[in-house]
């Protein structure tokens, strides 16, 4: 149980950053979505590897929740931003894309460690 809090408690704190930093800076556009994808891979793949792929779904989730949030609703409302940014819409089409990578990546290694340990 603690685990899953783990990874709640990882993901809004990715998803409060990932909003901060998918941004970037004005004159490289790219920099910011790139920065902030790997922020969320590298924290769910930390909270994969921390406690179960269970945590990095529970990780994957908050984190977009928290993106959303901040988004749509009071005190971010970049509502406007989204219309006029590319680096907005990129951002809310990857984040759970990239948050549930590493826990399917995991589940999938995990389920052909099995298969090949049970042929032995």
């Amino acid at each position: 149980m603690s685990r899953l809090f783990f990874g709640a408690a990882a993901g809004a704190v990715a998803g409060i950053l990932g909003v901060i930093v998918h941004a970037g800076p004005v004159n490289h556009e790219w920099c910011g979505p790139i920065m902030a994808v790997l922020l969320v891979v590298c924290g769910s793949w930390f909270s994969c590897e921390t406690g179960t792929p269970k945590a990095g779904v529970v990780y994957a989730c908050v984190c977009f929740a928290v993106t959303f949030v901040l988004f749509f609703y009071p005190p971010g409302n970049d509502v406007t931003a989204l219309e006029n940014s590319f680096n907005s819409r990129l951002w809310l089409y990857t984040v759970g894309l990239a948050a549930l990578f590493p826990p399917a990546a995991a589940y999938c290694f995990r389920a052909v460690r099995r298969h090949g340990n049970s042929r032995n």
